[in-house]
């Protein structure tokens, strides 16, 4: 049941990157120069060093950053019929956070971590806390490049609306996106974001050795399980010594002939006594 369960997890999960990864093969360029040059000043403020590609496409509803070794910041359709360039420069910015905090590399750790431990009610809220440590952490980095808190939030509202009025966001939780889809993350952000406090990445030692001994009793539950799933069935009874004392006649699995007709294997042993 563990290693069934874990294997169709890991498949959904594979195929939904493989036909995202599809996708943004027709998704199409940017080729608004303002945009474009607002997002390459971005990019050297936060100090991204690779150059992403820019792109638009209907599969997301908010901005989203996508590629762990060579990352696409992809944008929905319309994007800039809705919101100013300053607005979606802005948006970028925070998926250039991501890029630049490695949080790619987070959230397809949380997916690998919700197939092996799927079992786990607790490991999709501890992934969530992850995600949402995520955000606060671009959010707090682009703020510390200057943005104006009450202009970050209104281009935070203005992502929520955008995703909002579109509800066609294929990447769900697949990616890095501007705007949460769950209305705890998107309150929790926005009073971040203006008020400048957060929940701290720094562990107290009570919390860490929490965290390893959770860490150590999910992994071991797991192991167990899957041991469980292939443990030999409990041995048959059997005899300690023979009855009698005489000749073995006829031993335990040998094949027998009788009369000319072929028999299946000796289940017995056979005493001449």
């Amino acid at each position: 049941l563990y290693f069934y369960g874990f294997l169709m997890l890991l498949v959904l999960a594979a195929v939904r990157h493989i036909w995202f990864a599809y996708r943004l093969n027709y998704a199409f360029r940017l080729d608004e120069p303002r945009l474009e040059a607002e997002l390459e000043n971005w990019r050297m403020r936060i100090g991204v060093t690779q150059r992403p590609r820019y792109v638009f496409s209907h599969v997301v509803s908010s901005v989203c950053v996508y590629g762990l070794f060579r990352p696409v910041i992809v944008m929905p359709m319309h994007l800039l019929d809705r919101v100013p360039v300053e607005d979606a420069a802005l948006m970028g910015a925070h998926e250039m956070a991501h890029i630049k905090r490695g949080d790619v590399a987070l959230f397809l750790l949380c997916s690998v971590a919700k197939a092996v431990f799927w079992f786990n009610p607790f490991m999709h809220q501890i992934c969530n806390r992850a995600n949402l440590a995520a955000e606060q952490g671009a959010d707090a980095l682009v703020l510390a490049r200057g943005v104006n808190r009450r202009q970050y939030a209104h281009c935070f509202v203005q992502g929520l609306r955008l995703a909002a009025d579109a509800r066609s966001g294929f990447a769900g939780d697949l990616v890095p996106s501007f705007t949460p889809f769950d209305k705890r993350s998107r309150r929790q952000r926005l009073d971040a974001i203006l008020s400048g406090s957060r929940e701290t990445g720094v562990l107290s030692l009570t919390s860490k050795i929490g965290l390893a001994a959770g860490a150590v009793a999910a992994s071991g539950l797991a192991f167990a399980q899957a041991a469980l799933a292939v443990a030999p069935p409990e041995p048959r009874l059997a005899l300690t010594v023979a009855p009698v004392k005489g000749e073995i006649t006829s031993e335990f699995g040998v094949k027998r002939t009788i009369m000319g007709e072929a028999l299946p294997a000796h289940d017995g042993i056979d005493i001449r006594a």
